[in-house]
């Protein structure tokens, strides 16, 4: 029985031929201003204020958000207005279209601001369709920009927020990864006062920092009024923020209070004294006036000016 079976042939083995291989690209890391910026009135003129904290990836380094301009003729008292302009993106992007509105902001003295508004519409929906929507088959982020802009003009005031091409007049608004945060600070305590305008900006900014792990670096704080900005020097603003910081523990120690729960730090020192004692010293060092005067526009001191982008002509000279 054996010798009338046959063996079957040795089935054939199958070696595929390996495809060439092709690594696929690793994306491209562009800078974005992962960030917080934010503008309110108030009764005078208008703040824009900013963290300088800028996103590469991973890495984080300093950078200029705040771009301010105003006409060359308005330093004749010619009321022809000043504007700056902050915001949140690509931070190629927020560069082009800072410059495209300045420059129109400069190039059109002789309109209003309501004139001005209308031009600004027409600037962002030309700038995404332009710049956004045709590279919107491989778009990311990077390609949109969000923008806090401020300005004023013959004795009106605007504040506009954009979000994509849209565009906003508000009284108060922020952009950026901290944007939540900001605005919380600003719906509870925005009060139209131009003596604590630059500490409630520098607050707003300050509490996105701590809240948000790609808000940080310095606070830039540019208030318009009367055709000229001001703003607080590097040691202000940190004095300040060293307030806010104590101002986190009182609010802890007032919730431990008011729940009846014992304070670690008090060691038989009755509770509402030692909060007492934190508010007035917290009010006497946010109560003294030590902001700096008005800036000449054509000065390059002081620390708003090194930390803000300002045109001349038609070149945007950078502080930094």
């Amino acid at each position: 029985m054996l010798e009338g079976m046959t063996s079957s042939p040795s089935p054939l083995h199958y070696h595929p031929r390996p495809l060439p291989y092709h690594p696929r690209p690793l994306p491209q890391v562009y800078a974005r201003h992962m960030t917080i910026a934010l503008g309110f009135l108030t009764p005078r003129g208008v703040v824009v204020a900013a963290d300088s904290q800028e996103t590469y990836g991973e890495v984080k380094s300093d950078t200029t958000k705040v771009l301010t301009a105003f006409h060359t003729r308005a330093e004749e008292d010619e009321d022809d207005g000043a504007i700056a302009i902050s915001g949140a993106g690509g931070s190629d992007y927020l560069a082009y279209i800072q410059q495209e509105i300045t420059g129109a902001f400069r190039g059109r003295p002789q309109d209003t601001l309501q004139q001005f508004d209308k031009e600004l519409r027409r600037l962002m929906k030309e700038f995404y369709k332009d710049h956004v929507i045709p590279f919107a088959a491989q778009r990311s982020n990077q390609h949109s920009v969000e923008l806090v802009l401020g300005a004023q003009r013959r004795g009106d005031r605007r504040l506009w927020v954009t979000a994509e091409s849209t565009v906003k007049a508000c009284s108060y608004g922020a952009v950026g990864s901290g944007r939540a945060y900001a605005e919380s600070v600003l719906r509870k305590f925005h009060v139209p006062d131009d003596s604590s305008a630059d500490k409630l900006a520098a607050f707003a900014v300050f509490a996105a920092k701590q809240a948000d792990l790609y808000c940080g670096g310095e606070t830039i704080v540019a208030h318009i009024s009367d055709n000229f900005f001001t703003g607080p020097s590097l040691g202000e603003v940190q004095r300040w923020e060293s307030a806010f910081r104590e101002y986190g523990k009182v609010d802890a120690a007032v919730v431990r209070y008011c729940l009846g729960l014992p304070h670690p730090d008090d060691a038989g020192t009755q509770p509402l004294r030692t909060i007492t004692a934190s508010l007035k010293k917290l009010r006497k060092i946010l109560s003294s006036n030590r902001s700096a005067p008005p800036l000449p526009q054509q000065s390059s001191a002081g620390h708003f000016q090194k930390n803000t982008g300002h045109l001349e002509g038609d070149e945007i000279r950078w502080g930094r």
